[in-house]
């Protein structure tokens, strides 16, 4: 109920249980590492390193990337399995990072 009030009611949009929340991987760009439809953890902050995978807003879409390189308040992230880098996104795009990974079975 608490989450249906959050989302729903609030208009969040996504779920905040205890500072936690998931989301499930839609594409291969995190392939080796996080598989389509793998479950997601993700601690919600904005407190990340380089090499933490992390997920972000992108428009309308939750993205999970490796940050590649925090430059002033630039943070560059790649999927592992692209060839080239994301778009620059800043900390108030971090939604949080991801702290387990659930694989589909």
């Amino acid at each position: 109920m608490y989450n249906i009030i959050q989302m729903s009611l609030l208009s969040k949009p996504y779920m905040d249980v205890f500072g936690y929340s998931f989301f499930q991987v839609k594409t291969g760009s995190m392939s080796g590492t996080i598989e389509v439809g793998d479950i997601v953890i993700v601690k919600l902050t904005d407190d990340v390193k380089e090499q933490d995978i992390v997920t972000f807003r992108s428009g309308n879409d939750f993205v999970t990337h490796r940050l590649m390189e925090i430059d002033g308040d630039q943070l560059i992230t790649k999927g592992d399995a692209n060839n080239t880098f994301d778009k620059p996104i800043t900390k108030k795009d971090i939604i949080g990072k991801v702290i387990y990974i659930f694989a589909n079975v």
